[in-house]
């Protein structure tokens, strides 16, 4: 689920900062709709991909007129089935992506409480799962290693700063207990490579994201993140920083 100006914005000024609103009423608003499968479904945000080069409509997404945000539909790999990126024949009218990491949402999530309007205007009440933090991270890290997007290392690190009551370390012990997992493995793998240093593409990217791709604070800022989270995973009861 996601949504943005129209284009690829490059910095925080492409959002509008009332998307979350209209991204919170989406969700209720499917949420009604899918009933019972609500317990075989994770909400992800942040990684509907471009629309084709025609601008159509495709089989794995679901838009309602006159809404910003757009919701896909994503699925992990099966044996035999396509690779990673491509679609997943469901139905001759519907599909889903296929996305490496998507597994992990379903082992790291949390119960969500949605009490408001949907975003046809009703008033509902649905709990829903959501990705967690672990899961989100490793997401993060695949999606920017597939589309190179500045908000991907944002919202990777924003996370790691801002979820539980001290940056890293909450985030970190989540993910040990995911870590074990071959996508969760990879998932370090890409960050360790993208955050090698504050020069490298993730730490440039997030500063950008923010307006100053030159600033050596914003780049350190981000690598020292990422680094202590990385060094928090590996070494349990270290002090990440």
């Amino acid at each position: 689920m996601g949504g943005a100006v129209k284009g690829k914005p490059v910095t925080a000024d492409g959002y509008h900062v009332d998307l979350a609103d209209d991204a919170r009423r989406m969700c209720l608003m499917v949420a009604t709709i899918l009933g019972d499968l609500l317990d075989d479904i994770v909400v992800v945000g942040g990684f509907v991909p471009a629309e084709n080069d025609g601008g159509n409509a495709q089989r794995q997404r679901w838009h309602r007129p006159g809404a910003r945000i757009s919701v896909d539909f994503l699925i992990g790999p099966v044996p035999g089935g396509p690779p990673p990126g491509k679609l997943q024949n469901l139905e001759h009218d519907f599909a889903a992506i296929v996305v490496e990491s998507l597994p992990l949402a379903f082992l790291d999530c949390v119960d969500v409480r949605l009490d408001g309007l949907t975003s046809a205007g009703e008033r509902a009440v649905r709990s829903v799962r959501v990705c967690g933090p672990a899961a989100f991270v490793a997401m993060k890290a695949f999606a920017f290693d597939g589309r190179g997007a500045n908000k991907d290392v944002y919202d990777l690190v924003y996370l790691l700063r801002n979820f539980g009551p001290v940056p890293v370390t909450p985030a970190a012990e989540r993910f040990r207990a995911i870590a074990s997992r071959p996508e969760a493995r990879r998932a370090l793998r890409l960050l360790a490579r993208d955050f090698a240093s504050d020069a490298h593409v993730g730490a440039t990217r997030y500063a950008e994201f923010l307006g100053d791709r030159g600033s050596d604070e914003l780049r350190a800022d981000a690598f020292g993140t990422v680094q202590a989270f990385l060094n928090a995973v590996a070494k349990p009861g270290a002090d990440p920083h």
